[in-house]
Formats: C-alpha cells, sequence, structure tokens
C-alpha cells in the first residue's frame, strides 16, 4: 500500500520532466538535456513501457522495504497504469481506479492531470537547485525544492540515456514521513524514497484502445454502470454524482 500511496506523486513528476522548457533559471548544461527529453516524450503519439517500484525506508538506505511492478501505456492525452493489483485508467471523458485486491472500482471524472497545460514559470519556481552531473552513458539530473513548496518531496532525482534520452529512473525523496512499523503497537516514522525504474521503452508500441474503452471495466444498461465479467464481484463507487 505504500507504494501506491506514494506513486500518487508521479502525475507531478512527469509533469515536471515532460513538460518543464528552457529557462534562464537553469544552468545550459541541464537545459539542453531537458529539452532534448522534453522533445523525445511530447512528440511522440504513443508511448509504452514497464516499471519497477522500489520503496526505501529513510532517505540514506540502500535496501529495499517494498517492490511492485507496473506498466504504463499512453496515447495523446489518455493513459493506462498498473502498479501490482491496481490500475488506473484515464480516459477522455472518464477516470477509473481498480484495486484487484480489495475488488473495488472507483468511476470519477475526466482528470485534468494530463492536460499539457502547464504553467512553466511556477514549476521552475518550485525548484531552489538543479544540476546535472555526465556518467558514460547517462546524464543524472538533480532537483532540489524549496521547502515552502506544496507538494511533499525535497529532491527528485532523474537519470537519462545518453544514446536515446529516455527516461531511465526517477528517484522521489519525500519529505513528510510514513510509519514503517510492522508492529501494530509500535511506530517507525521515517521519510521515503521511491525509485521508479522504466524497462521495455517503445515510442511507437501496437495501438491498444481499447484501454481506455469504458465498455472493457464497465456494461452499461439504463444508464447504470456494472463491472464487466471481467471484473465480476467487485464493488463499483461511482464518484461523478
Amino acid at each position: 500500500m505504500m507504494i501506491k500511496q506514494r506513486s500518487n506523486i508521479l502525475l507531478i513528476a512527469i509533469g515536471l520532466f515532460a513538460f518543464l522548457a528552457p529557462s534562464n533559471v537553469l544552468a545550459q548544461d541541464v537545459n539542453s538535456v531537458l529539452k532534448k527529453l522534453r522533445e523525445k516524450y511530447l512528440n511522440t503519439s504513443k508511448i509504452e513501457y514497464s516499471t519497477t517500484y522500489e520503496l526505501f525506508k529513510g532517505h540514506k538506505s540502500n535496501e529495499v522495504h517494498t517492490s511492485y511492478s507496473g506498466y504504463v501505456y499512453r496515447e495523446n492525452k489518455a493513459m493506462y497504469q498498473k502498479i501490482d493489483v491496481a490500475e488506473f485508467v484515464y480516459g477522455q471523458d472518464f477516470s477509473l481506479k481498480v484495486n484487484s485486491e480489495e475488488k473495488v472500482m472507483v468511476l470519477g471524472k475526466k482528470n485534468n492531470t494530463l492536460d499539457l497545460e502547464v504553467d512553466l514559470d511556477e514549476i521552475t519556481k518550485l525548484c531552489k537547485s538543479k544540476t546535472l552531473k555526465e556518467f558514460d552513458d547517462y546524464y543524472s539530473i538533480t532537483f532540489t525544492f524549496k521547502e515552502e513548496v506544496d507538494i511533499p518531496v525535497s529532491v527528485i532525482k532523474m537519470r537519462v540515456a545518453k544514446s536515446t534520452y529516455d527516461l531511465q529512473q526517477l528517484d522521489m525523496y519525500y519529505s513528510d514521513f510514513l510509519d514503517f512499523s510492522i508492529d501494530p503497537h509500535k511506530t517507525d516514522m521515517q521519510p521515503s524514497h521511491l525509485r521508479i525504474t522504466f524497462t521495455n521503452i517503445d515510442h511507437n508500441p501496437e495501438k491498444k484502445d481499447y484501454l481506455f474503452q469504458l465498455n472493457r471495466y464497465l456494461e452499461t444498461k439504463d444508464n447504470m454502470h456494472t463491472p464487466t465479467s471481467r471484473y465480476k464481484g467487485f464493488a463499483l463507487i461511482d464518484e461523478r454524482v
């Protein structure tokens, strides 16, 4: 559950690396990498990749506390995301969250978080520093956020492939605390570090429109929705009303 809670901030990170345009407040070497990364992702109408989510207790630990695998398919402004047993569907006119462990589906309105219109000036104001390091086959970019920002993240690190300008790894260091204790009578409050690794990146995958079709998940009769046979036994919560 911790990873699923932490991954909610992923859309903010996507907004950061995908929409951050060059600005005078950035060093020129950082500008160059961000510009090519931004062009690579925004100039493709479809993208597909696998993900691995690893949660660490504390900012300095190298021991993985929890790990999940995932998958993402994005087509224009629509996106399908899977994290372990959870599915997130951001369609053209609806959003849907599916938890196969709890057998619950939550239907909502369109999620405008995926819209491409982002206030670039506001995003750049969130950071107090941005640095780039160059290694043999990748660039490492570090964003350090101001203490007063409204997002619970202090640092984001990105690993960008030199040859393709694909995002290979994203590390998010949270400023808030999670309880890592396995004993219900005790607490172990620590800041968390979430690492997301991106593999099998395909910028021209087979078209998968079916992932964004509501009838894949819900049947509609007399304006009433019920889960399809694929999700038999699931409870449906309609948050649009």
